[in-house]
């Protein structure tokens, strides 16, 4: 008595010789059995795992990807005669929670050394996670300009859009940019120095007024420059006489003396 022999239908596999199945629906494959003897051929299925049955010579399977599974199949013929056991590789395409489809390519995780694998899903854009069973918070990653506040839209809310969040209102010194949402930094110092008396520095978010030599910066405004009496505040290096003048001084000497190159000091 010769044994039978089994095989699978190449149609039903991939190119990498697996039997691609869906989740939580029936799939079929089929299974080739011949015996040269004509006796008569039966399908047996190793180790009864859950979800998978033999129906007129094709495997019925209901994936389940938290099951995995090592799926093994043999003849058995009339006479009690086996074929050698034929192990299936399958690859399960989950639903994604229906927020996202299969690709190609496996999961890293393989069980029973690669004959059960897991196809990759990609989510769409308002969810995440290995299924796409997490709405996204597309202000995890900071999206917007400091000091704008982001809001999290839901996924009713974002749809199929790239963008899943709305960036609030620019803070003072800031405007938004038409192009890209953004905030970008005024430079209030074009705008005829914005009222610095004398001169404007920008910051960030801001501006600062400061003064020439000789002057000092209001401190009630800011932006008004007063000028310094070097001679009443005694910080003018005059040796004899000192006279205050708009942003500086002049010295002078006593009668009878005259004033050095240096412009300070006096000699007989």
């Amino acid at each position: 008595n010769n044994p039978p022999t089994l095989s699978l239908k190449n149609e039903d596999l991939n190119a990498f010789d697996q039997w691609v199945v869906n989740e939580r629906v029936q799939n079929t494959l089929e299974v080739l059995t011949q015996d040269d003897d004509g006796d008569s051929v039966y399908l047996e299925i190793l180790d009864k795992p859950t979800g998978v049955f033999v129906k007129n010579k094709s495997i019925i399977y209901t994936a389940d990807s938290s099951l995995p599974m090592k799926l093994g199949l043999r003849a058995k013929d009339s006479k009690g005669a086996y074929s050698p056991i034929v192990y299936v590789y399958i690859a399960v395409c989950t639903s994604c929670n229906g927020h996202g489809r299969c690709t190609n390519t496996t999961r890293d995780i393989e069980y029973f050394n690669g004959y059960f694998q897991i196809f990759k899903c990609s989510c769409y854009p308002a969810y995440t996670g290995a299924d796409c069973e997490l709405e996204l918070d597309a202000c995890a990653s900071k999206p917007c300009s400091v000091g704008q506040e982001c809001t999290d839209l839901t996924a009713a809310q974002q749809g199929n859009n790239l963008t899943g969040y709305l960036c609030g209102n620019c803070p003072d010194g800031y405007n938004r940019s038409n192009a890209t949402e953004n905030c970008f930094d005024i430079d209030e110092c074009t705008n005829k120095n914005n009222g610095c008396q004398h001169n404007c520095t920008n910051t960030i978010g801001s501006y600062q007024c400061s003064c020439r030599d000789g002057y000092r910066l209001d401190l009630s405004d800011r932006k008004t420059c007063n000028d310094i009496n070097e001679c009443e505040e005694q910080t003018a290096r005059c040796q004899h006489k000192c006279k205050n003048t708009e942003g500086s001084y002049n010295c002078s000497c006593f009668e009878g003396y005259l004033l050095k190159s240096n412009g300070y000091n006096c000699e007989l």
